[in-house]
């Protein structure tokens, strides 16, 4: 498995397994985030691509946060842990990030356990008004934050 800076020519692959992996307003939106290949880091192997993911940058007074936006595999090689190498090679990337952050609809119990399971805790709305305070309604726009969605937080640390 190879994990390689997106380019123009993965375009077509990168909407094919966007459009396999969301609702289609979830296809649209996603699509719309990728129309910069900027901080997006894509999977392949002999047969194509299998995953790709990118990401934000944000400066809030305390720090940088990087929200880690779409991430999505391609169907036949979803459950052998390559959407977490791909989210790992992503936060490796992360350098000058003091906060990486990630959001899965509520009920997305298979994204839920990756975040979890790669050392991201939840973090409510209440407590990121405490840690955000006038910035966080900024902050949830930018990141497109729905109700419907929990947010994931992780202090990057040194060797993440």
């Amino acid at each position: 498995m190879t994990f390689r800076d997106a380019e123009e020519s993965d375009r077509p692959g990168i909407i094919s397994i966007l459009k396999a992996s969301f609702t289609k307003i979830y296809a649209y939106y996603a699509a719309k985030s990728f129309e910069s290949l900027k901080n997006c880091l894509v999977s392949s192997d002999k047969s194509g691509l299998t995953g790709v993911i990118n990401w934000r940058h944000f400066k809030t007074r305390k720090e940088w946060i990087c929200y880690l936006y779409w991430l999505a595999i391609r169907p036949d090689r979803r459950g052998k842990g390559l959407g977490m190498s791909l989210f790992k090679h992503a936060m490796r990337r992360q350098k000058k990030c003091g906060m990486v952050c990630a959001a899965t609809e509520k009920s997305n119990k298979i994204a839920s356990a990756m975040l979890k399971k790669a050392g991201f805790s939840i973090i409510t709305r209440k407590e990121m008004k405490l840690h955000f305070g006038s910035e966080t309604s900024k902050l949830c726009a930018e990141m497109n934050l729905m109700p419907w969605e929990d947010l994931y937080t992780m202090k990057k640390s040194a060797g993440r």
